[in-house]
């Protein structure tokens, strides 16, 4: 190669987990290069990867003949190559992979949900871009329609062509991680996303009662990072990120305000509302206040009881009536 041609190498820069589209096109017939090594070809408008390192990570736009590399790691720095056998021009890249400063790391944004739930990502893709989990391309929007890459993520990974936005169903604790949306033109936009257990029912037992006051006691079956919270309308009176259980002592002036115990994640909370004037009364036993509530149920078994009795008295009656007018 002369010092001219030598001279026609384009510069090109990304970072660590981004993506490069290299803008020269193969429109029907070509190859891309990798220093000397070829890693796709473009034969009849159809792509072939060639080089198992680059495979779901090469991509090529059969409308704009431009092939896009995702994931990009330091390694993928180099020479690359675009050969188009229908122009005939070959065109030469110099690549450079930066890692991703500080300042950029703070650009991540945090998202949670939790298990069974769904979360939707709330940067769009409208018509080209990528979907990575960490450095894996898990799916690809090219030409308006969406390929789903990664099988553990095949039927739970859904694109709406109207808003651009991915949503991930069926969610597990160990789809946590780091998510990136790689739109192009735009660019890059990273989450970071926590998948929490469903927060427990609360419940909430009277503890003890007395001529001033009434001790109720919230509990719950203790979950990761779990905060139970008494409340009286919106203001905290109590709260533990620790304990199962957390009491709350309630003086009679105060019974007829509206509490709440609340159970909490970062991804959901779950509330149970206490009326004290109910709760405390001294013919309520000290048993859980969701089930004191409700009607009890021998209030209506005792009724139901006495006329069955009279009914089997009154037929037992009217056979021996019978028998007696049949002497």
């Amino acid at each position: 190669m002369s010092s001219s041609a030598a001279q026609e190498v384009k510069n090109l820069t990304s970072t660590e987990g981004g993506s490069i589209t290299l803008p020269d096109p193969v429109l029907t017939l070509g190859f891309l290069l990798y220093g000397k090594s070829n890693i796709a070809v473009v034969i009849n408008s159809e792509i072939k990867l060639t080089e198992e390192s680059f495979r779901n990570r090469v991509f090529w736009d059969k409308n704009t003949g431009l092939f896009t590399i995702i994931g990009l790691q330091r390694n993928d720095s180099g020479s690359y190559t675009v050969d188009s056998k229908t122009k005939g021009v070959l065109t030469s890249y110099r690549l450079t992979v930066y890692v991703m400063s500080s300042s950029a790391a703070q650009e991540v944004k945090n998202l949670t949900s939790t298990e069974g739930g769904s979360i939707t990502l709330p940067d769009p893709i409208l018509k080209l871009g990528f979907l990575l989990y960490g450095g894996s391309n898990i799916a690809v929007v090219m030409n308006s329609e969406i390929s789903v890459l990664e099988e553990s993520f095949r039927n739970r990974v859904f694109w709406d062509k109207n808003t651009g936005l991915f949503t991930i169903r069926g969610l597990q604790r160990n789809d946590s991680g780091i998510y990136s949306i790689d739109s192009k033109p735009e660019g890059v936009k990273k989450y970071q996303l926590t998948v929490y257990e469903p927060v427990p029912e609360p419940g909430v037992n009277r503890s003890s009662v007395s001529a001033e006051s009434c001790t109720l006691l919230c509990f719950v079956k203790k979950s990761e990072a779990t905060t139970l919270s008494w409340y009286r309308g919106e203001e905290i009176l109590n709260q533990s990120r620790t304990a199962a259980s957390l009491p709350l002592t309630v003086h009679k002036h105060n019974f007829s305000s509206s509490y709440r115990c609340e159970a909490a994640n970062p991804a959901e909370n779950k509330s149970f509302l206490v009326n004290p004037t109910v709760s405390c009364s001294e013919n309520i036993s000290d048993r859980s206040t969701s089930e004191s509530s409700r009607p009890t149920s021998w209030l209506f078994i005792i009724p139901m009881v006495v006329f069955l009795s009279v009914a089997v008295l009154l037929v037992i009656w009217m056979c021996f009536k019978k028998e007696g007018e049949k002497e």
